[in-house]
């Protein structure tokens, strides 16, 4: 392989001792994990590493932004009981909030009642994916894909809408993606590569969610050591793309596809911020992808400095390390 100046400066970026201690690395095992039980109690869920993860801490005017948003969707849901899309934005504004199982639980049980929803589906599928309840998600979302068969694309209405308030997911494509993000935390990597081939057809409409999809093929191009899928999906990806929400997808791609901006990827990825996770993930995959176990330990670790651990990046982070043994799971 040819010597690339700056992946080898990111290599020697960490000092190896100080990893040392923390590493039974077997970074490429391929345990399927199926994520933890639910729990009791004040926390929403337990992370793969065996530590109790409660509802996010948010600045006080948008906690109360989002309780007053809360409180119109339950007055809603009050005045029709029996109705999809009352259930739906309650469940959404629950989540919007940290309570997650909360969100479950309507969906749950509005599907009694509307058993043929992809769409409630698709939302409870969601949220069983940030509880770390993957088998469930993956139950979901398959159902979802297959009660949408023929059925035309639709887009989805922005519970948060992006600077331009602009919508960029479709029906399709968030349950395609969703499902290959399930199969993929759950080691199922041919699945998740034809999930995700599905979720690209889709998500052609925009670059956003372009982005996002080709970002998850790479990655599971990768895991199933398919170079040359992941270097034609590379290939494609233009230099600019219109992006309103998935920057950093496009900035990993980039980076992916020659080789240039891992010093400031590895900057942005240690401010700990909202991209942290994203990046933090993305630059282990890529290090994994390149036998350097070490330095994708330690990108796995900074995208577990993120403020959110719904973020899916942080997600597939704690699938990675708790296959190498880290934790008490």
């Amino acid at each position: 392989m040819e010597e690339n100046p700056e992946r080898t400066a990111m290599l020697r970026a960490q000092p190896v001792h100080a990893w040392l201690c923390c590493l039974p690395l077997l970074l490429g095992a391929c345990r399927v994990v199926t994520g933890p039980e639910p729990i009791d109690g004040p926390v929403e869920c337990t992370s793969l590493l065996g530590i109790p993860l409660a509802a996010p801490e948010l600045a006080p005017e948008r906690r109360e932004e989002l309780s007053d948003e809360l409180r119109a969707a339950q007055a809603r849901y009050a005045e029709a009981p029996h109705d999809e899309e009352a259930a739906i934005w309650l469940g959404r504004r629950l989540g919007y909030l940290g309570r997650y199982r909360e969100a479950v639980a309507v969906y749950s049980e509005a599907l009694e009642e509307h058993p043929g929803s992809a769409r409630l589906l698709r939302h409870r599928g969601h949220r069983y994916l940030t509880l770390r309840r993957f088998a469930e998600a993956e139950r979901d979302l398959a159902r979802a894909a297959t009660l949408l068969r023929g059925v035309p694309d639709t887009y989805e209405a922005d519970g948060q809408p992006n600077a331009a308030g602009v919508p960029r997911s479709t029906l399709q494509s968030n349950v395609w993606y969703h499902l290959g993000l399930a199969q993929y935390l759950r080691g199922e990597y041919a699945a998740a590569d034809a999930s995700f081939e599905r979720c690209r057809f889709f998500a052609s409409v925009n670059d956003d969610m372009l982005a996002a999809a080709t970002y998850w093929s790479v990655l599971t191009a990768w895991k199933r050591d398919d170079r040359p899928r992941a270097q034609a999906l590379l290939a494609r990806v233009p230099v600019s793309m219109q992006l309103y929400e998935n920057q950093d997808y496009h900035r990993l791609l980039r980076f992916f596809a020659d080789g240039q901006g891992g010093a400031e990827l590895l900057a942005d990825a240690q401010k700990g911020d909202l991209s942290s996770s994203t990046l933090g993930f993305g630059l282990g995959a890529w290090h994994l992808s390149h036998g350097a176990k070490l330095q994708a330990h330690r990108a796995f670790q900074l995208a577990l400095g993120g403020p959110t651990w719904a973020a899916f990046g942080y997600i597939a982070a704690e699938v990675e390390l708790s296959r190498a043994g880290e934790g008490s799971r």
